[in-house]
């Protein structure tokens, strides 16, 4: 009876895809009977498989303030053991058959994935299936694990720790304010308890995708993967109800970072979360750069990095944001005219370039990493976009939709600007001397609250001495 069904939902599959226009949607789309997700992204002759998980929930969702870290902790934790094998018997298993995995924790998501031959494709289905259905969570295992997790956040590279600079200063007073992995003196304190409940509360059928891509039988695949997940909780809900954060816009000096360098963060809050917005977005995403460093980098020479532009898109919070790192500080004023004027020209896009640029973008999506599609997926499935297939949103856009969402949104209340470049912030208005003037009265007054106590204690301490003076 599943066979049936599975080659019914594939020929469905087939024909949907042919009242689009196109062989087949991307990604097919389907479920299985517990309610978890399958999505396909093709493949057929790649010489590798892929399979992840993508889990709606992340660092967002931990609801109690001494539990920060938590989601990224359990995310460890499930590579450990499993009722099935233990830890060391996995990892033998992956070095005998040419298998590699690893996983992230974001926000509002968590994702795992492995890859391996295509000959592998059910092992690594079975073993990703016990990891989310059956996992251990052994007390020493999470133990071992406090040690391991505090030790990468000390590792934690320049770009993570200024993301949570930028994401602390955009959110504050958010969950999405807070570091994704977590304060160390909260993770001393997690044990195995912790992790099943956050586990057993988030890990469940409605929250989780299966996406895979490479070579196999779609029939055995789809087979395989109802097996391995038929065991995962049900009564969860894909999209998490998470208060919306209150977007910081305006500007700020960014303090703590390096002063010899010149760092210029810039973007709009995006207020409309529909799948044309999105959509629109991506193109904005891809064809800014392309103008940024022609401007930047091969026409002024300027600096190295020709600028960055990203579609940061949490659940009910997204923004589009420029970056750029210069070597020195002395160029970022001239730079900030410069997104400025590209991001205004954007709402008189021509239809060549939307064109070249629709084109590329559909092609980079198809020959993505299997998390960036996914991701992308996912984003448009909590937009409403039912099934959600990013190809036929971005074949349906127009440049007159790309124009209409850079015109609305690129707006003065909607803007954000971070830099250490204090000349930057006074060509808008801002006087130089105001941060100068505040950091001398702070100054000040950590220095009279200093002396003035040290004075208070000696008087204290010896007041006939004084009294007789």
């Amino acid at each position: 009876m599943l066979r049936v069904v599975i080659l019914v939902e594939i020929a469905l599959i087939a024909l949907a895809g042919l009242l689009h226009g196109q062989s087949t949607p991307y990604p097919a789309a389907m479920m299985t009977s517990s309610g978890v997700r399958i999505w396909d992204f093709g493949g057929q002759g790649m010489g590798h498989f892929k399979i992840g998980v993508h889990i709606g929930t992340g660092s967002r969702m931990e609801e109690e303030l001494h539990h920060t870290g938590l989601a990224h902790f359990v995310e460890h934790c499930l590579f450990k053991s499993t009722m099935e094998r233990s830890t060391s018997e996995r990892d033998s298993a992956e070095r005998e058959r040419g298998i590699d995995h690893n996983g992230w924790t974001g926000p509002d998501s968590t994702f795992y994935w492995f890859r391996g031959p295509p000959t592998q494709a059910e092992w690594m289905v079975g073993q990703v299936g016990d990891m989310m259905a059956r996992p251990r969570f052994d007390p020493t295992d999470v133990k071992q694990e406090v040690n391991v997790v505090i030790d990468e956040i000390r590792l934690r590279n320049p770009q993570d720790i200024k993301d949570t600079l930028v994401e602390g200063l955009l959110y504050r007073g958010h969950p999405l304010a807070r570091a994704v992995g977590g304060d160390r003196d909260h993770i001393r304190t997690f044990d195995a308890d912790d992790v099943r409940a956050f586990h057993r509360t988030h890990y469940r059928a409605e929250n989780m995708i299966v996406a895979f891509r490479g070579s196999g039988s779609r029939e055995d695949l789809l087979q395989w993967i109802e097996a391995a997940f038929k065991d995962v909780r049900t009564g969860g809900t894909m999209k998490p109800g998470v208060v919306q954060p209150r977007a910081w816009s305006g500007e700020r000096l960014l303090t703590g970072l390096s002063m010899a360098q010149g760092t210029l963060i810039t973007g709009y809050h995006i207020r409309k979360r529909d799948p044309r917005t999105l959509a629109a977005l991506w193109i904005l995403e891809s064809a800014i750069p392309h103008r940024l460093f022609k401007e930047i980098r091969t026409k002024r020479a300027l600096a190295y990095d020709g600028g960055s532009a990203d579609v940061v898109a949490r659940v009910n919070a997204w923004r589009l944001e420029l970056r750029i790192q210069a070597g020195s500080r002395e160029p970022i004023e001239e730079i900030r005219r410069i997104f400025a004027q590209t991001l205004d020209q954007m709402a008189h896009l021509d239809d060549e370039e939307f064109q070249t640029t629709r084109r590329n973008v559909i092609r980079q999506i198809r020959g993505s990493k299997l998390d960036d599609v996914v991701g992308k997926t996912w984003q448009l499935m909590l937009t409403g976009s039912s099934p959600p297939d990013p190809i036929r949103e971005l074949k349906a856009l127009t440049v007159d939709d790309v124009r209409e969402v850079a015109e609305r949104e690129f707006r003065s209340d909607h803007r954000f600007v971070l830099t250490n470049d204090l000349a930057a912030l006074t060509a808008t208005g801002i006087s130089p001397w105001i941060p100068i003037i505040g950091t001398l009265l702070v100054a000040l007054l950590v220095f009279d609250a200093f002396f003035g106590f040290r004075y208070a204690r000696r008087i204290a301490r010896t007041p006939r001495q004084y009294v007789r003076r």
